[in-house]
């Protein structure tokens, strides 16, 4: 099975997001940290099927990783990818709020022990909900290495997670040209040409690997506010599945009741 051209990316599955009562106190989705785990596993025993490693974009890139809470910069050439493994990308984000949790001062920006990445695997660094908003290294690493179906998991599906996955339908980033050529014109022939022919890509959202926070002081709860964003991005930016159908669609299961 060819996964050469698809990618699994986590949203701000930060120490903060998890352990902190910042947003409230109550969170949708118990399964949502063993679901995670079960899909990050999963991705990075999948070779990709790719005939030949995928090159770098023609930048260079940031790699950013944690230590003693502090982010550690470096340059790195656009070498070749080697990893025969489907793309597992981090997002983390980093506040501009310092009383947030996620504020580079505090130690809540780390990463969450059960999603570390790996030394193979882009990290990316954003300061706004969407991870494509500025100039989005991200955008250009996707369409640069021909991702063209993205599984998005991580946190929360009414903040950060919800926001990226509408913006990456927006930008059609997982949209790509075919090989083939359409001719169009009228019915007479007239003004015929060819156009080139976009294929839409696979944005897809697992709802079960993904959660949300009461809100107004409960007012809203958590289960609820999940299943109206979970509703709200299906179909008009996203297909929505589960962590079950992910490993059906990836070939690790048998297809799914």
């Amino acid at each position: 099975m060819d996964h050469s051209h698809t990618a699994l990316i986590i949203v701000d599955n930060q120490i903060g997001a998890l352990d902190s009562p910042f947003w409230s106190p109550a969170r949708s989705n118990p399964a949502y940290l063993s679901n995670l785990t079960t899909l990050l596993s999963a991705f990075r025993s999948i070779p990709s099927g790719a005939q030949a490693p995928h090159s770098n974009p023609p930048i260079h890139s940031v790699l950013k990783s944690f230590k003693n809470h502090s982010l550690v910069l470096s340059l790195s050439a656009p070498n070749q990818i080697t990893d025969p493994h489907v793309p597992v990308l981090h997002i983390y984000h980093a506040s501009t709020n310092p009383l947030s949790p996620l504020h580079p001062s505090s130690p809540g920006i780390a990463f969450h022990s059960n999603t570390l990445p790996l030394p193979n695997e882009a990290v990316f660094s954003k300061t706004k909900n969407s991870a494509f908003c500025g100039t989005s290294e991200l955008e250009r690493w996707l369409r640069g290495h021909e991702i063209w179906k993205i599984y998005f998991v991580g946190l929360s599906v009414d903040l950060c997670l919800g926001s990226t996955i509408r913006h990456a339908s927006d930008l059609g980033i997982a949209d790509h040209e075919v090989d083939e050529r359409v001719l169009v014109g009228n019915e007479k022939g007239e003004g015929t040409r060819e156009r080139e022919n976009v294929s839409k890509g696979d944005i897809v959202l697992v709802e079960d690997a993904t959660a949300a926070w009461a809100k107004y002081n409960g007012e809203y709860d958590a289960e609820l506010v999940h299943g109206v964003h979970v509703g709200s991005l299906k179909g008009e930016f996203a297909r929505v599945v589960k962590t079950e159908d992910v490993l059906v669609e990836m070939g690790l299961t048998g297809k799914s009741n």
